[in-house]
């Protein structure tokens, strides 16, 4: 270790350019050291400049401009810009004839390194003028020795000039290898979190300083960029312990204290903002100037850039994460609220932060330079996109991707468009499916075709969360493309999943067959999921392409929707959770109002079919203590904490995906927003429990539903609270590291049960919602007057049930009583507290109101329609 340290302590010291100044400054530490008692220091010399900080006298400034860390001062020995030798013209020799005279000349030396060997290429030149003496003047002789010269110092040249590229190379890759492992495997203890953040972000301007300006060896170049690579993963590392809290311990740092006067006045947060922005330009610039040919250089640097903009993008979360922590917008909020405009999220959030200041300030910067460069860079990353290698490719797909995620620029998405690009990418999927069907075989040759696929849907996805995009997709028929792809079709078998779920996880590289299938099948679901979140359940085209792309996959979505029960394996759960989801969205009565009974007769069945499974799934999915020790006793015995709570969201998840689309196939979009159908009959009550089929279809299994949701949440809000406690009980400032991680362990439980409520309040409020509206429709538009004890003044003869629901619901007086009856049991005081103790809690602040308005007009419904 002691090794270790004082190697890291030469390497990322600091040199002094002028000896005078290095002997300067010396001497003021020697004055120092006579004035203080901690003369002792590990550096001397090397660290005086640092050593000095603020207290140095005024030689102190001019010394530290001469300074340079020896890393960089290594690198300056380097010249990049080795400029090609221009090959003379020969009057007496043919060119080509000489060209393979040297190539023959070559001999191979240690290292892989061809030079031209003199001595034979002057023997074979000296034999070629004997040959010829006889056929030449006398005064020519002089002139073929001349020229035999010149060629024989051109051949010096040119193995002078191949020793320096070589031995350039060579330096090259050996600093690249020692800067690269000693960033990467030092401790905190050599050196901190900030003061290591500094030396990358130097060393890399450093690189990019001698590298871009210049007409660099492609060899170089490959070295190069991949030194900054590993570099700016480094760095990216750095800024990510940043944000997460966790620094190591820097009590214990050697290097820290010697940095932190020089490091800490260099990097202060105007000055990091200039750095990144000078690392960028150069990064994009590097990508303009570098040609089509190397395609490992092109990788290396949209790598870099890659890690760059999660750097950026990673400080906007961590200060977006303080703020909704602070009171400012929520994360729920922002979701809708960046669709529209990120800056109204600063005009929502009464207060400024420094820090999301200049973490909004980064991303406006990074905007900024992409589009100085104009369209000539989105048009390189595009090409790379649609061509190239296919680890380029993906690494293209997710720069643009990254891009849009930081603002959407519709400027980019427009030209995608114009230029054909998005055109060319939707098509490649189908032109995919033949390869991703192979993906699903026992033993795939490779994964390529996957992961490829994955990074074009990301893109795809990140293009429709704009609504201009979104638009864009529809046109060129994104979702045909997918409703078309057979790999959908190719899920696996229920009962070897399950199986195969419940053994040995498989230590090969390749994951098991329904891993990757979901990973095929999710990105899928995610696109239709962000166009429908975009354009909204009002945007006709967009449900009908949706709902077309699952009815052309209607087996699939069968299959699944079958044999949903909480007891599947966790990742069958997220499938099912992922389909319905997307079926709950896409529910609207207006669509299926617009389908005439006598055009599309199959597609009316079809969708009647997809309504029979979803209602069949709501039973399935109730909250009851019941079913929650069942999944404790057998299929979460031998889980985690982390895959039982998993296992438990993804439950609610479902629950609530199936309320939603109850509500949403009940309501309808007009200005009343008037229920205009019904889908459950009007038995409530202990002999409807458990009747199969038919249970699905009664309000019973709404009451039902509604109150273990409210008991649930009650049960938890207990849980939650007392995970607070003990957070809150840890202390706050300690360097312990298994506090710290208590802590984080604490803080991931606590979120993930505040999801877990905040799912319970949402299935609790749809509940509500439908057991009003079918109690709406029962008593006042669904019975016939004459049956009700009604004032002839009051209703008219409009009120009468129409015919298609009274052959659909044969309601009578008689099942309204007993509906009645049966809610009055059920919505005592105690029930009725525990539910507005859900809406005060987690509701948000303009939902405050939802749950009583809703409980207000069920209690007038059961109390003031007179019935028998």
């Amino acid at each position: 270790v002691s090794q270790f340290g004082n190697l890291c302590k030469i390497l990322l010291g600091v040199v002094q350019r002028d000896r005078d100044n290095q002997q300067q400054h010396q001497q003021t530490i020697d004055e120092m050291s006579q004035h203080h008692q901690y003369s002792t220091t590990f550096n001397g010399s090397m660290l005086s400049a640092s050593m000095v900080g603020g207290d140095a006298p005024k030689s102190a400034s001019s010394a530290a401009e001469s300074a340079k860390l020896l890393l960089c001062q290594l690198l300056d020995c380097l010249n990049f810009e080795i400029k090609s030798l221009e090959k003379p013209k020969w009057d007496y020799f043919d060119n080509a004839v000489l060209a393979g005279l040297f190539q023959s000349c070559e001999l191979a030396v240690a290292g892989g390194l061809k030079l031209v060997d003199i001595k034979r290429m002057h023997d074979v030149l000296k034999d070629e003028l004997n040959s010829v003496q006889t056929t030449i003047a006398a005064g020519q002789r002089a002139h073929i020795l001349a020229e035999i010269e010149s060629i024989l110092v051109y051949a010096l040249q040119v193995n002078s000039q191949r020793n320096l590229c070589a031995s350039t190379v060579r330096f090259l890759e050996a600093w690249g290898q020692v800067t690269e492992v000693l960033f990467s495997v030092t401790p905190a203890m050599f050196v901190s979190l900030d003061v290591k953040k500094g030396l990358l972000v130097e060393i890399v301007q450093a690189v990019l300083g001698k590298v871009v300006p210049n007409q660099t060896m492609p060899e170089l170049a490959n070295l190069a960029s991949s030194s900054v690579l590993l570099l700016m993963v480094n760095l990216r590392h750095c800024y990510s312990l940043k944000n997460s809290g966790v620094e190591g311990v820097q009590s214990a740092s050697l290097v820290a204290g010697s940095f932190s006067g020089q490091v800490g006045g260099m990097f202060s947060p105007k000055t990091n903002t200039l750095s990144l922005r000078y690392i960028l330009q150069n990064i994009l610039e590097w990508i303009l100037i570098s040609g089509v040919g190397s395609q490992k250089l092109r990788i290396n640097l949209y790598a870099a850039l890659l890690n760059y903009m999660h750097i950026v993008k990673g400080n906007r979360d961590q200060s977006e994460k303080e703020q909704a922590d602070g009171g400012g917008v929520s994360q729920r909020d922002e979701f809708y609220v960046s669709r529209l405009d990120k800056s109204l999220g600063k005009a929502l959030d009464g207060t400024t932060h420094g820090t999301s200041d200049e973490s909004h300030a980064q991303i406006e910067m990074v905007i900024e330079i992409f589009q100085s460069f104009g369209d000539k860079l989105i048009d390189i990353l595009c090409h790379d996109c649609t061509g190239g290698h296919d680890i380029c490719k993906m690494l293209a797909l997710s720069c643009i991707d990254m891009l849009l995620d930081m603002d959407s620029l519709a400027s980019v998405i427009q030209f995608i468009s114009k230029r054909g690009y998005l055109a060319h990418l939707i098509d490649s999927l189908l032109k995919s499916d033949g390869r991703l069907c192979r993906i699903l075989d026992k033993q795939p040759e490779n994964m390529k075709a996957l992961y490829v696929y994955e990074s074009k849907l990301a893109m795809l996805s990140r293009i429709g969360g704009s609504h201009i995009g979104a638009e864009l997709l529809l046109e060129e028929k994104a979702l045909s493309v997918l409703a078309g792809m057979k790999v959908f079709d190719l899920h696996p078998d229920f009962q070897v999943v399950t199986y195969s779920s419940h053994s040995q996880p498989s230590s090969s590289f390749i994951p098991p067959i329904d891993a990757r299938y979901r990973q095929i099948l999710f990105p899928a679901l995610n696109l239709c999921d962000v166009i429908l979140s975009t354009l909204g359940q009002e945007n006709h085209s967009a449900v009908t392409q949706i709902i077309h792309f699952l009815l052309s996959h209607g087996d699939t979505i069968e299959i699944v929707l079958r044999a949903g029960t909480p007891f599947l394996d966790l990742g069958l759960l997220q499938e099912l959770a992922g389909i319905t989801s997307l079926i709950a969205r896409a529910a609207n009565q207006e669509i299926y109002n617009l389908i005439t009974p006598n055009a599309n007769q199959d597609l009316r069945a079809h969708l009647h079919r997809l309504q029979k499974l979803m209602l069949t799934l709501l039973p399935r999915f109730t909250l009851s203590e019941q079913t929650l020790k069942e999944l404790n006793q057998t299929i979460l015995t031998h889980s985690s904490e982390r895959e039982r709570s998993a296992h438990l969201r993804y439950i609610l998840q479902i629950a609530a995906n199936l309320a939603l689309y109850a509500r949403n196939s009940i309501s309808n979009h007009a200005v009343d927003h008037r229920t205009i159908s019904v889908l459950f009959s009007p038995q409530i009550g202990e002999s409807h429990q458990g009747q199969g089929e038919t249970a699905s279809h009664s309000l019973n299994i709404v009451v039902v539903q509604l109150k273990h949701s409210v008991e649930y949440y009650n049960r938890e809000r207990l849980s939650l609270e007392s995970m607070l406690r003990q957070r809150n009980s840890l202390p706050s400032l300690s360097l312990d590291t298994n506090v710290q991680i208590q802590h984080n362990n604490l803080t991931e439980r606590l979120s993930s049960k505040q999801e877990e409520l905040k799912r319970c309040v949402f299935i609790t409020e749809h509940c509500l919602y439908l057991l009003w509206a079918h109690l709406d429709f029962f008593m006042l538009r669904a019975i016939p007057v004459s049956t009700l004890h009604f004032n002839n003044v009051s209703y008219g003869a409009d009120n009468y049930l129409s015919a298609q629901t009274e052959v659909g619901w044969k309601i009578t007086a008689e099942d309204v009583a007993t509906l009645k009856k049966s809610l009055i049991a059920v919505f005592n005081e105690t029930f009725c507290k525990q539910l507005l103790a859900t809406a005060q809690d987690h509701a948000r602040a303009s939902d405050k109101g939802f749950i009583e308005a809703l409980l207000r007009r069920i209690k007038r419904l059961i109390q003031f329609v007179p019935v028998k």
